[in-house]
């Protein structure tokens, strides 16, 4: 029986992050146009001859406002995304990079709930015979989160935790459907 290739989770559209961003941007204009009309007209020499500090404020204050709305702008653009077929699990926690991490390297998937949010957890062996990618610091920023949030739990055991909110459909038939790539060496946990 032909099953379908690869499977990829359906994303949320970006509301939250599209509406932190709409209020950074009404802010930061707001504070850069204040700016502007403070000190926008101040002359770059003082009376005395030296410079005037006065007159590098609004383009300070602008250059910082446009690197927030970057920092702002990073949820929107990179979100979490689940991808399998029957030889790779492709996954990206937020905003790092997508990981390749071949079946042969999960051990664990599990979902948990901590508050009303859920996270979707992998734990990984490393094998010398097996290429794939490895996660790094900014790939376990959201892992970190949790530690941080209920450090009662042994988060230790786990690479990588995926927020599980960004996707679209119930989370027991998303879970089942990375189950059918799976191999059977892959422990799944509710």
């Amino acid at each position: 029986m032909a099953g379908p290739q690869r499977i990829e989770w359906r994303r949320r559209w970006p509301r939250r992050a599209l509406g932190n961003l709409q209020w950074y941007g009404v802010v930061a204009c707001s504070l850069v146009a204040c700016t502007w009309l403070l000190f926008g007209g101040e002359s770059t020499q003082l009376e005395t001859g030296g410079d005037n500090l006065l007159a590098q404020v609004p383009p300070a204050v602008t250059v910082l406002a446009a690197v927030g709305a970057v920092v702002m702008a990073i949820p929107v653009v990179a979100r979490p995304a689940i991808a399998a077929d029957h030889d790779v699990l492709l996954v990206r926690t937020g905003f790092g990079r997508t990981l390749s991490l071949p079946w042969a390297c999960v051990d664990e998937v599990a979902v948990v709930a901590v508050g009303h949010s859920r996270y979707l957890l992998l734990r990984c062996t490393r094998s010398s015979g097996v290429s794939g990618d490895e996660p790094g610091w900014l790939e376990q920023v959201p892992l970190r989160g949790l530690t941080k949030h209920d450090p009662s739990r042994d988060w230790g055991k786990y690479d990588l935790a995926v927020p599980m909110q960004d996707f679209v459909g119930a989370i027991s038939a998303q879970v089942a459907a990375l189950a059918a790539f799976a191999p059977d060496t892959v422990t799944f946990v509710n």
